[in-house]
């Protein structure tokens, strides 16, 4: 079995409504800033994704919002926020690590 499988379960079940899986390279780097096997390291890989994530495809993969734990990333200057264009009314976070 591959190591990020193993971490995440979810990626075997991944919703539709969630987008493309974030890939293996997302996934190392969001290890840096969030426990590895963690809903926030989910998170920060979704927005890494190049299309980003919303907040709606963030709910349909873990069960509910991960604001925070992106938010302390840009207070902490630790990622940036890139401008993505809204995606069906709703804010597209894309962050890039510092």
């Amino acid at each position: 079995m591959q190591k990020h499988l193993a971490i995440y379960p979810m990626l075997r079940h991944w919703p539709s409504q969630g987008g493309r899986k974030p890939s293996k390279q997302a996934i190392r780097m969001a290890h840096k800033v969030a426990r590895p096997g963690s809903k926030d390291a989910m998170a920060v890989a979704m927005a890494l994704r190049p299309e980003g994530t919303t907040q709606g495809q963030v709910i349909q993969v873990l069960g509910h919002p991960h604001r925070n734990k992106i938010r302390s990333l840009l207070t902490h200057r630790k990622a940036k926020l890139l401008k993505m264009p809204d995606k069906d009314g709703m804010q597209v976070y894309k962050i890039d690590l510092k």
